[in-house]
This record gives C-alpha cells, sequence and structure tokens, in this order.
C-alpha cells in the first residue's frame, strides 16, 4: 500500500495529465486507471468512525459520507467502500434500460462537470442482479443505497425486483436532464403517488431533491414525503445550466461553487423542520473544512465530484478533520 502523501502525489499527476485530454478520451481513461488499480495501492480507511454512526430509521451508516450517485459497476462500489465511504448510492436506475444523450455528455466547467447524461443505467432487472451479485462477495460494513426513479409505476417495478437485495433506496427526483423531475414538482399528485410506493416498500427511503426548486421542497415536497414516513431528505443534485458544448445543449452543474447555494439551504430546512428529518447534504464538498462545515446542520454528507478531483483518498482526510485519526 502506499502512504497517504506518495498516493495523493500520484494521484495529482494522473489527473493533471487528464485534464490535458479531451473528456471523451479523459473519461473512459480515468475509469479504466480506476479499475486496474490495484485496491492494495489505494490506501485503505476504515468505515468506523466510533461516535459518528448514523441511522436512516433502523439502517445503520458506521459514518456520515455517501458517495453521490454515479457508477453502476460493482467494482467501483468496492473501492468506494475500500476508501471509507459509509454508503454508496448506486447510478440512478429506471425500470428499463437507458442509453442517455448522444455524446458528449460530459464537459468540464472551471473547477466541476457539467452533464446531459438523463440517467444512462442497466434498467431495474440488470441493476437488481448486479446488487445481488455484490452481495455474495462484499463483507464489508458500507451500505449500498439503491437509487431509483421513474413514474409510480415504474418505481413499483424497480422496487419489487429490488428489495430483496437492497438495504435502503434513494429516490432521484432531481435530475436536471430528466423531464419528469418538472412534472413532479409541478404536480403534488403525482409525486404523492411516488411517496406512496415507497411506503409500502420494507425497506428505508431518502429522498434526492432538486436544486432550483427550494421553495417547493420547503413549502411541500418535505411536508408531503414526511406524511408518508419518508424522514431522510438529500439536498441537492446539480444546478440546472446552459451549454453549448452538450449535445443536448444544457446539462447539470456539480463542482465546488455549489458549496454555498448547499449551506444556505441546509441551514434553512434544518430551522424550518429541525429533527423532524434526516438531512443529506450535497454540493460543492470537496475538503474536509467544508464538510466540518455542512455537518454542523447536516447528518449525512454525500458527494461525488470531489472523488474525481481531489482523488479516493478525501474520506481519510474528512475523517481525521471530524474525528482527529
Amino acid at each position: 500500500m502506499l502512504t497517504e502523501n506518495a498516493f495523493d502525489a500520484a494521484y495529482k499527476f494522473c489527473y493533471s495529465f487528464l485534464k490535458l485530454l479531451p473528456e471523451q478520451y479523459a473519461i473512459p481513461l480515468g475509469k479504466g486507471i480506476y479499475k486496474r488499480l490495484p485496491h492494495i495501492l489505494i490506501p485503505e480507511t476504515e468505515i468506523h468512525w466510533p461516535g459518528h454512526e448514523r441511522k436512516i430509521v433502523d439502517v445503520t451508516f458506521y459514518n456520515p459520507l455517501i458517495l453521490g450517485s454515479y457508477y453502476s459497476e460493482p467494482w467501483m462500489w468496492d473501492v468506494a467502500f475500500h476508501t471509507g465511504f459509509g454508503g454508496v448510492a448506486t447510478k440512478t436506475t429506471t425500470h428499463n434500460a437507458r442509453k442517455g444523450a448522444a455524446h458528449p455528455r460530459v464537459v468540464r466547467l472551471r473547477n466541476g462537470f457539467v452533464n446531459c447524461e438523463s440517467y444512462p443505467n442497466p434498467g431495474g432487472k440488470e441493476m437488481a442482479r448486479r446488487i445481488k451479485e455484490f452481495n455474495k462477495v462484499y463483507n464489508g460494513d458500507g451500505i449500498l443505497v439503491a437509487s431509483i426513479a421513474g413514474t409510480a409505476r415504474e418505481i413499483e417495478e424497480i422496487v419489487s425486483e429490488s428489495d430483496p437485495h437492497v438495504k435502503c433506496f434513494e429516490l432521484n427526483i432531481s435530475s436536471p436532464n430528466y423531464m419528469l423531475t418538472d412534472e413532479l414538482y409541478r404536480n403534488p399528485n403525482t409525486l404523492e403517488d411516488l411517496f406512496r410506493v415507497m411506503e409500502k416498500s420494507r425497506k428505508p427511503t431518502l429522498v434526492k431533491l432538486a436544486r432550483g426548486y427550494e421553495e417547493e421542497n420547503n413549502s411541500f415536497v418535505i411536508l408531503l414525503g414526511l406524511k408518508y414516513g419518508i424522514r431522510a431528505y438529500h439536498y441537492g443534485n446539480t444546478q440546472p445550466v446552459i451549454d453549448s458544448r452538450l449535445s443536448a445543449g444544457r446539462g447539470g452543474y456539480s463542482g465546488p461553487d455549489l458549496f454555498k447555494g448547499t449551506m444556505e439551504n441546509i441551514i434553512k430546512m434544518r430551522k424550518k423542520f429541525g429533527k423532524d428529518i434526516i438531512l443529506i447534504a450535497g454540493g460543492g464538498i470537496d475538503s474536509a473544512e467544508r464538510a466540518e462545515r455542512a455537518l454542523e446542520y447536516a447528518d449525512f454528507l454525500a458527494y461525488l465530484s470531489a472523488f474525481i478531483t481531489k482523488g479516493p483518498t478525501l474520506p481519510r482526510k474528512i475523517k481525521r478533520r471530524i474525528i482527529g485519526a
């Protein structure tokens, strides 16, 4: 195993090289490096943070870090747990497999990324199979969170396929690239149908809220979820932006610039709902200092971009900052 400093130096060098390449080459090459990098070379971080365990209903997370939804490959879930995440959200899954937008669908912007991927995924049955197979070989304490999206009827199908194999669901109503998001926020009855389906599930649910719909989140979405026993809320997804470089002409920005808005809104949510909700803060968390700040108001932290830009030793740095070990 490399030391943390040696690994960070090597990772920074490789990432600097990837930044010189166009996204269509940098992204698959970066994934390939992650896939082929032996775990033994990545400094392992213990998932257990004594005194900092968290619960969503009856599911215990041994630390408050969750890797945000992006990866559908089980080997990446394993890498994330190895690096110290207490939870990993799978790639958001729809009932039918989706190819997503045409390329290019990811471009760099400032210190982050813009994507118009629109939930490319292998579909509910295949994702359930992958989760089942992963559970057979993974013997650690990390919690795999199955992220799902779709209409009420589609969600019901996905839940029935995945429920036996997962401990926790994330209901994603938040993508700026998914037309159903706007429909859910305009029509509370449609949203209520989703919450009613999740209430029937035997597993805890967290709801991933949309950025840009802050008034709706606070005025009716969370209240409606609480009516159906849903206490956990993840604010928030990417920021909608127009970007002509993308095949769709628009997408969702993720990166450090989101942190200010994240803090403003989790503070408002905490003041309004208090301890009635379990709050997951997401957006712009890319350092141990920012993580510590967000945990003053949130119960959990979720990040994705920093997993790429800062590398897999960031959970260790956050742990050291939070618990001093």
